[in-house]
């Protein structure tokens, strides 16, 4: 019966322990890349066109993204994060050939957009007039390699507040 007992408890303060320190991590490694005009510093396991805060040209990326994370936005008004993140939807994605990019504006705006390989060149870009009511981006692929491509799309305005979102793309074939 002691032994019982001391197992149970021996066990329990392993469990109790070992997940004490879950949270943390070590990051013993990254790197610094310029994209663009843009400073972006990451650890590994981290993506980089994926931000959370920015100031002028420095973009700060907060803690390890969890690899399901294809969306990223930024505002000058953190509430409007969470009001536009349902509202652009990029699909099909992974895609073949065509993705479009669609959302719903209370006002016109000039837009733009720039779709980028993983080392950061513009691969793709274009401007977009955003019209009160629905607004649809397309983009064409095909003739782009298979791989992951970042989309930003920059001045998408809501309650005069400008917006910039990134989004991952995987394109097959």
């Amino acid at each position: 019966m002691k032994k019982h007992i001391f197992t149970s408890l021996f066990v329990c303060c392993f469990i109790g322990f070992s997940s004490l320190y879950a949270q943390n991590t070590l990051n013993v490694s990254g790197n610094s890349a310029k994209i663009n005009g843009m400073t972006f510093d990451y650890s590994i396991g981290e993506m980089t066109l994926v931000s959370t805060g920015y100031q002028s040209n420095f973009i700060i990326t907060q803690g390890l993204l969890q690899p399901n994370q294809s969306a990223s936005g930024q505002s000058n008004s953190p509430s409007d994060i969470n009001q536009w993140q349902n509202l652009v939807k990029v699909y099909p994605n992974p895609s073949d050939n065509l993705v479009y990019a669609e959302w719903q504006a209370d006002k016109m705006a000039d837009c733009s957009y720039q779709l980028f390989d993983a080392t950061g060149k513009v691969v793709l870009k274009g401007n977009y007039q955003q019209v009160s009511g629905s607004n649809k981006i397309r983009l064409e692929l095909q003739s782009l390699a298979a791989g992951t491509y970042y989309l930003m799309l920059r001045g998408l305005v809501a309650e005069d507040s400008q917006e910039q979102f990134s989004f991952k793309i995987q394109k097959v074939k």
